[in-house]
């Protein structure tokens, strides 16, 4: 699902963008005409956004390159990726949470996002959209496939206890904060069904 937004900006600046967006190719190609630029919405019937800025933390606390593995898969100009899905119906019911944070220090929200899980009426950057701010980058090539739901052991650190907070842009739901996340408590990872990227592993496609 995408939505409208002035060129060069990041998150839509349209009144309603939460209920406008659409997958409709002939809207999509109408708005790029009028020179809209676009983002991407992850809505619940739809598809979700992990919103990596800091990869270096979650690493730190024990996220795995592979739980990345079957999704969208988009390099950000500011270093960070963008891992797109499917929803699936656990993550679907998951929490009336529009978005779940999570910092670089458990629970200290001064301490900067490391990574934001976007499940309803939010939204990134579209692949290869411009960056007024950032003129001279652009997105990686993403990867060419759009999985379905969420690695089970990623899935269970973001499945802790949030606390909720004041809501942010949407008006809709509320975003929550996990102030316990540690993914290195997760029981042995499962990889059967991950593909990760070559940039993660060094390795050639």
């Amino acid at each position: 699902m995408f939505a409208p937004t002035t060129y060069g900006m990041t998150r839509s600046d349209k009144t309603g963008w939460q209920e406008t967006c659409t997958s409709n190719d002939v809207v999509l190609r109408d708005w790029i005409r009028q020179g809209y630029s676009l983002v991407t919405v992850a809505k619940r019937g739809h598809s979700f956004a992990i919103d990596i800025d800091d990869f270096a933390a979650c690493i730190a606390m024990g996220f795995k390159p592979e739980w990345l593995g079957g999704l969208y898969l988009v390099d950000t100009p500011s270093g960070g990726i963008h891992a797109h899905g499917l929803h699936t119906p656990e993550t679907e019911g998951f929490s009336s949470k529009s978005v779940i944070n999570v910092y670089r220090v458990k629970g200290n929200a001064k301490s900067g996002l490391a990574l934001e899980l976007k499940l309803d009426h939010a939204s990134v950057a579209a692949p290869t959209a411009p960056r007024t701010n950032q003129p001279k980058k652009k997105d990686g090539v993403p990867s060419s496939k759009l999985g379905r739901g969420i690695h089970p052991d990623c899935w269970r650190g973001l499945k802790s206890t949030p606390r909720t907070r004041k809501p942010r842009n949407t008006g809709k739901s509320s975003p929550g904060s996990i102030p316990s996340l540690n993914w290195n408590a997760s029981s042995k990872m499962r990889t059967a069904h991950c593909t990760p990227r070559a940039w993660w592993t060094g390795r050639s496609t």
